[in-house]
């Protein structure tokens, strides 16, 4: 089928496998794209059509967002009756998984997100197809295709041809599939079941998650099954040494992927299951692989970058887990007390300890780094202690004319773009905590200021109440000294204990006028902070213009990957233009990341002091309110000793002027004397005088307490 149909116009051919071939059909009406698959006749055993009529058959009953979606096939394209079938399916714009793992920079593996996205995807659709009596028989990343879907990507299975409706039980002899994907028993042509599935699951997974497959991927078949052959239970891979007289076995993945630590751990686990010689034992009997695999993708991780060593710190957690139990987790991981810990985020907010940690998890934020982790107190710029390269990479910087062979070049080369493409993210991560640490000091000003007219209200407030106190307290000394010099007949013991209280009270006056001093010095330094903030603020330094430096050598060395994967003459090309990117990115990084760190110390250097200054403000705020207090308290002992006067202004055994008259009335030897008659007229007149004079006094000191207890009226 070719060419044009009605108004389906045939674009081009998607692909040949198997025993069918897939082109892309186009509708010029209603723009719709289809995948029709056509089982080629020519030199087509009755086997093959057998298989065939199958996978059509397969595909109408089967419905799963990751398997490729069956449609009806258009009147204008449905084949002769006499015939094969034909296969409609859903057009994936996305190419196969080969094509995306054969791109520079996936040449070590995915990204984290979409190594869940497809072990989740196909792991779902190999369960569905096993619940429904299927084995495929062919996984692999040809037989994987993208499409996108709501922003994301959908991870599809597709060519059934050698897909087989089996019982649960049920064993099968015939020998299907791609080689290097096939389960150990088919080798040696053993009957198999649904657990070569597992296998295929599991190299696919593994080759997703570090560029390569598993076990000897470059070694002929026979080789290959006779060492595989020897390996442990719970060895998930497996390669030559340099001198390839040796195979080194290993439970663990490669440290050249894109996981974080907890998930690369759990994927180790579930790796052990799956990729087990015995099938009896592979997928294990006791738990359900697929079900710990829906588990792994969606494990909750919430990562922070160790700012101090610039290195990523990753956690799994629970619903129940807060912000306290990760830091819990860090001290023992960094040694990082609890209490030292400074944790913002990427707006530069510090982290509430009583926070839920799964608000903080990267599937509920942007891809980019969001927490970063300060200690406490004055920072140093950190030594890089790690100059080691993959050990491929040491290889061609020592020996750049070296000649590795297609294989050993290309592996190479992987790993150097790894190593550039790491040493970017590295940077860019230092740029991030950068910006966080430049926010909260930001923050922590903007709270400075706010703190700057409290200050200068409260010390107006407090010279105001200071000043009419001092005042009103000297005009009472004065006047009461006046009192006491006309008084030449008559010096009253209270006019003298008055005199000595008031005294008293000035000689303890003098401490607000220190605090007053002291709050305009906090000031300066408050406009001091902001201007050095606002310095910084400013400066050049750690500037996104710069990640791109590192940026570049990473592009390049994908660009240089590229050309090599399509040479024809990989045997004669050297290392030489590589390594030059390995010595100019080893430069241009100590450089860089010796300004970003300068720079990120002098912020955590001002956020100390602005710290310091606010600590010092609040104090000051608590000894202004503790000084106004005092004031009220001596402004009280004024009254009293005003009180005490008038209701014992003179001697204790002459308290009024009733008695005045009275000792007048009842002294004859007095009365008879002009002279004591005069005396005792004159301290009447002055007692008069004095009470007058007390209670104008004890008016105003009313009118003061009101002053004092309000002070927003000095405003």
């Amino acid at each position: 089928m070719s060419g044009q149909c009605g108004p389906w116009i045939c674009q081009r051919i998607l692909g040949r496998g198997g025993f069918g071939v897939v082109s892309l059909w186009f509708n010029v009406e209603t723009q719709e794209n289809i995948a029709i698959k056509e089982c080629q006749l020519h030199n087509t055993s009755d086997k093959m059509r057998t298989w065939w009529n199958a996978e059509v058959d397969i595909m109408s009953k089967l419905e799963h967002d990751n398997l490729i979606r069956a449609l009806p096939v258009p009147p204008e394209l449905a084949p002769e009756p006499s015939q094969p079938p034909v296969l409609a399916m859903e057009y994936c714009e996305g190419g196969d998984l080969r094509k995306v793992l054969n791109l520079p920079q996936n040449c070590l593996g995915l990204s984290e997100i979409e190594i869940r996205h497809l072990a989740s995807g196909v792991g779902s659709a190999i369960n569905y197809l096993h619940k429904h009596r299927i084995t495929h028989r062919d996984l692999k990343p040809e037989n994987i295709v993208l499409k996108a879907v709501g922003g994301r990507t959908l991870y599809k299975i597709i060519d059934l041809g050698y897909a087989k409706e089996l019982d649960i039980n049920s064993l099968c002899n015939s020998f299907v599939g791609t080689v290097k994907y096939l389960a150990p028993e088919l080798f040696i042509s053993k009957p198999y079941s649904k657990a070569v599935d597992y296998w295929s699951l599991g190299v696919v997974v593994y080759e997703c998650i570090t560029g390569s497959r598993p076990f000897l991927p470059d070694t002929p078949p026979v080789e290959w099954h006779r060492e595989v052959s020897k390996k442990s239970p719970e060895d998930i891979s497996a390669r030559y040494n340099n001198d390839k007289s040796e195979v080194i076995f290993s439970q663990k993945l490669p440290s050249s992927n894109h996981l974080c630590k907890p998930l690369a751990e759990h994927f180790e686990l579930w790796l052990r299951l799956m990729l087990r010689w015995e099938p009896k034992a592979r997928g294990s009997s006791r738990f359900n692989c697929f079900e710990i695999l829906e588990q792994i993708c969606s494990l909750k991780v919430l990562i922070i970058l160790n700012v101090e060593t610039n290195c990523l710190l990753s956690y799994s957690v629970k619903r129940e887990d807060c912000i306290r139990d990760v830091s819990h987790r860090i001290s023992l991981q960094t040694g990082i007390p609890e209490d030292e810990q400074f944790i913002i985020d990427a707006a530069g907010f510090k982290l509430d300890p009583d926070e839920p940690a799964l608000k903080f998890c990267s599937d509920h934020l942007p891809k980019e780094l969001s927490l970063f982790l300060f200690r406490t107190g004055m920072m140093e710029i950190p030594e890089r202690e790690n100059y080691n390269l993959p050990s491929n990479v040491n290889t061609i910087v020592k020996q750049p004319t070296v000649l590795l062979g297609p294989k050993g070049h290309r592996r190479a080369w992987a790993e150097t773009v790894y190593w550039l493409t790491e040493e970017a993210k590295i940077y860019h991560q230092l740029m991030l905590a950068h910006g966080a640490a430049l926010l909260n000091m930001m923050q922590d000003n903007s709270k400075l200021l706010r703190q700057k007219p409290i200050m200068e209200t409260e010390i107006f407030q407090l010279e105001a109440c200071q000043e009419f106190f001092k005042t009103s307290l000297d005009f009472d000394i004065n006047k009461c000294k006046e009192s006491l010099e006309i008084s030449t007949h008559l010096i009253t013991v209270g006019g003298q204990r008055m005199m000595e209280t008031w005294t008293e009270i000035s000689d303890r006056f003098n401490a607000p006028y220190n605090l007053v001093e002291r709050g305009k010095s906090l000031i300066d330094s408050i406009v001091d902070r902001n201007a050095a903030v606002s310095s910084l603020q400013r400066g050049p330094e750690g500037t996104h213009i710069q990640v791109n430096k590192l940026k570049e050598f990473e592009e390049k060395g994908k660009e240089l990957y590229d050309w090599f994967i399509q040479a024809s003459d990989q045997d004669t090309i050297d290392h030489k233009n590589m390594v030059n990117l390995i010595a100019m990115c080893f430069c241009q990084r100590d450089e860089l990341t010796k300004t970003v760190y300068s720079h990120i110390c002098n912020i955590r250097k001002q956020q100390q002091h602005s710290e310091s200054i606010f600590k010092a403000c609040e104090q000051f705020l608590c000894d202004v309110k503790e000084a106004r207090a005092e004031l009220t308290t001596l402004q009280r002992q004024r009254q009293e000793t005003m009180w005490s006067l008038i209701r014992n202004p003179l001697q204790p055994q002459q308290t009024s002027t009733g008695e005045l008259d009275s000792t007048i009335q009842f002294l004859p030897s007095l009365s008879n004397d002009l002279e004591s008659v005069q005396l005792l007229m004159d301290c009447r007149e002055y007692t008069q005088k004095s009470n007058t004079m007390l209670k104008d006094m004890l008016k105003e000191q009313e009118q003061s307490m009101v002053y004092f207890s309000l002070p927003e009226n000095n405003k």
